[in-house]
C-alpha cells in the first residue's frame, strides 16, 4: 500500500518493483549507473566490431556458396547422366533411392559426427571443410534434378553424335549439357541458396570469428559481444568427452 503522503523513496519502491531495482537509485546508484554505462559502451564497441566483419563474412559466404555449387554440379551432372542412361540396370534406381534416403537424416544427427571427424582431420575453421559438408547433403537433390533432365533428352541425339565420331565424354559435354542448361541453372540456384543461408553447420564447423560466414556475422549484430556458440557448445563438449577422450584436455579447447 502507498501512504497518503508518500516519500520519494516509497514511490520509487512501488514503481520499480522492489529493492533489487531500487538499488540503482540508492546511495551507491552513481557507481552502479556508471558501471551500466560502461557496459553499454562496451556493447556498442562490440556491435561496431561485428559490423566491420560483415563485408568479409559476405565474401566468405560467396566463396563457400560458389564452391559448393561447382562441386555439386560437377559430381551431380556425371551421376545424373549415368543414372539416366543406365536406368535399366537395377543398381541405378537403387543407388538413387539410397541417395534420397540420406536426405531423411536430421541435420542435428550429422553435426556431432562431422565435428568429430573434422576435429581429427584438422578441417575445423576452414572454408574447404564447410564446402565439403554442404556438398555432402545437397548432392542427392542435385543428382535427382539432373537425372530428370537427362532422361528427357532423346537418345537419338546421343546416337547421332556417336555416328559423327564423338566418344562418351564428348557426347556428355557437347550434347547433354547444352540441352540440359535449364536443369543446370535450376540446380545451381538451389545449390547456391542453401549454403548462402545455412547457419547451424557454420556455427559448429567454423566458429572462429575470422572465418565466419554471413549468417553468423549477422547473428553477432543481434547479440553484440555474446558468443552464439553457447547455444549448442555444451553438446559438443559432451560428445568430445565421450567419443574422443584425448580431445577433452584443456590444451585442445582452443580449437573450439
Amino acid at each position: 500500500m502507498v501512504p497518503l503522503a508518500p516519500k520519494f523513496s516509497e514511490w520509487r519502491m512501488v514503481l520499480l518493483g522492489g529493492s533489487q531495482r531500487a538499488d540503482w537509485y540508492s546511495e551507491g546508484g552513481e557507481k552502479k549507473s556508471s558501471e551500466y554505462e560502461a557496459s553499454k559502451e562496451g556493447g556498442d564497441v562490440a556491435k561496431s566490431t561485428s559490423t566491420q566483419r560483415i563485408p568479409g563474412a559476405v565474401g566468405r559466404s560467396f566463396i563457400v556458396a560458389l564452391g559448393t555449387t561447382f562441386l555439386n554440379l560437377l559430381i551431380g551432372s556425371y551421376a545424373g547422366y549415368a543414372m539416366a542412361r543406365y536406368q535399366h540396370f537395377w543398381f541405378a534406381d537403387a543407388s538413387l533411392n539410397l541417395l534420397m534416403i540420406t536426405r531423411m537424416l536430421l541435420g542435428l544427427a550429422l553435426l556431432i559426427p562431422f565435428f568429430m571427424v573434422y576435429r581429427v582431420m584438422g578441417l575445423l575453421n576452414t572454408l574447404p571443410g564447410l564446402i565439403i559438408a554442404y556438398t555432402s547433403f545437397i548432392l542427392p537433390l542435385t543428382v535427382w534434378v539432373m537425372r530428370g533432365y537427362f532422361t528427357s533428352v532423346p537418345k537419338s541425339l546421343e546416337w547421332s553424335a556417336q555416328v559423327d565420331g564423338c566418344n562418351w565424354f564428348q557426347v556428355f559435354w557437347r550434347i547433354f549439357l547444352p540441352v540440359s542448361a535449364p536443369g543446370l541453372i535450376a540446380a545451381a540456384i538451389f545449390t547456391f541458396l542453401v549454403p548462402w543461408n545455412e547457419f547451424l553447420f557454420a556455427l559448429i564447423l567454423v566458429p572462429r570469428a575470422d572465418v565466419q560466414t554471413a549468417p553468423l556475422a549477422i547473428a553477432g549484430l543481434i547479440t553484440p559481444g555474446a558468443n552464439v556458440r553457447m547455444t549448442i557448445r555444451p553438446c559438443m563438449w559432451r560428445a568430445r568427452w565421450r567419443y574422443c577422450p584425448r580431445c577433452s584436455s584443456p590444451s585442445s579447447s582452443s580449437a573450439i
